[in-house]
């Protein structure tokens, strides 16, 4: 009855409509911020390659630093004269451009789908194009190459687009035969978030023992990515200031529902200690009343997010979702202010003195 009585009343419809539409635009702005950082991050962390060259096995250092993801284990191929490669198929010769994007030589991995010298070439998608309608020229042909005075002879199995740079792959059998003449430990990764260059570098050339042990972040450039890039940022930007203003704006509303709600109340809780109700039995029933109006004002927020969400998922086909970790924070935040409720009620009502 009591809490009944409570949402008859049109400030308490009011206040219902009000939290409810300032939770759904907290979620959608802080789901929006989420989303665009992690598109941003996933974008760059693609134009990246971490490269760590170095006497040590840092594996594990490097599977541990947070900053970092992917991290491959390579055999790096330096003694290329040039960026052609030749390709022998029967009595025919194809140049096989290639673009080391500053890397000293050509990156091997293991692949254990492989056998002997099979080989499959990923190509930055460039480089790809160039050769997409001659594939089969390459397809089967054969490359030479040379490492620490060895000739190896690879065939390949299938070229495909690798997006950014270069991947060799080969066999288990052929990689552990070019590792185990490799003198130094090489690894490639890439970084999970933009910004963290310098922090990586530093701390992987700590392990530096000489010259020729290094860790660099390499940039591949692409034009269409880094406006792209630069667009997101801006709208990154505008949500974040969305955040942090709809974030204040509602603090200030659910202080002033708060204060409302004691106000409104007085008067009730005065008659329930004159027909005998015990304080404790006054707190419990305003605290119903301020649960109950954050329990719907959370659910009712939550159906309008989602369904705002996928309006903008159908339409825009955007991967776009919710992030429900915020809502938690939300309902931590409201659940709070309840408790707050709880350690005010004597001082705001003065039921310490109407006895």
């Amino acid at each position: 009855m009591i809490v009944k009585s409570f949402l008859r009343r049109k400030t308490s419809i009011i206040y219902l409509f009000m939290l409810s539409i300032l939770i759904s635009i907290l979620l959608l702005l802080n789901s929006s911020y989420s989303y665009l950082n992690t598109y941003i991050n996933d974008i760059y962390s693609s134009q990246t390659i971490f490269f760590v060259k170095n006497k040590e096995n840092l594996k594990d250092e490097l599977e541990k630093y947070n900053g970092l993801k992917n991290v491959k284990r390579s055999v790096l191929l330096s003694n290329i004269d040039d960026d052609v490669l030749k390709v022998k198929k029967g009595n025919d010769i194809f140049d096989l451009n290639i673009n080391n994007i500053g890397l000293d030589g050509l990156m091997f991995f293991q692949d254990d789908n492989l056998l002997n010298s099979e080989l499959i070439i990923g190509l930055d998608s460039t480089t790809y194009k160039n050769i997409e309608n001659n594939l089969n020229s390459y397809i089967g042909g054969k490359i030479k190459l040379y490492h620490k005075e060895k000739e190896f002879e690879f065939v390949i199995k299938d070229i495909y687009n690798s997006n950014n740079f270069n991947d060799f792959r080969i066999s288990r059998e052929l990689f552990s035969v070019l590792r185990a003449a490799e003198e130094n430990f090489v690894y490639i990764a890439q970084l999970k978030n933009k910004g963290i260059e310098d922090d990586c570098e530093n701390y992987f050339n700590k392990f530096k023992k000489n010259e020729n042990d290094y860790a660099e972040t390499i940039h591949i450039y692409d034009k269409a990515k880094e406006h792209l890039i630069n667009s997101l940022e801006k709208s990154f930007k505008y949500i974040n200031y969305g955040v942090i203003i709809m974030t204040i704006i509602f603090l200030v509303i659910l202080l002033v529902i708060y204060k409302n709600i004691l106000e409104e109340n007085v008067l009730n809780c005065y008659l329930e200690k004159m027909i005998g109700f015990k304080n404790i039995d006054i707190k419990i029933n305003l605290l119903k009343k301020y649960f109950v109006l954050i329990v719907l004002s959370s659910i009712i927020g939550l159906i309008f997010a989602n369904t705002i969400n996928l309006f903008i998922n159908e339409i825009l086909e955007f991967r776009f979702m919710l992030e429900y970790k915020y809502f938690i924070k939300i309902i931590i935040l409201l659940l709070f202010s309840n408790l707050l409720l709880v350690g005010t009620i004597n001082n705001k009502l003065n039921l310490a003195k109407i006895r």
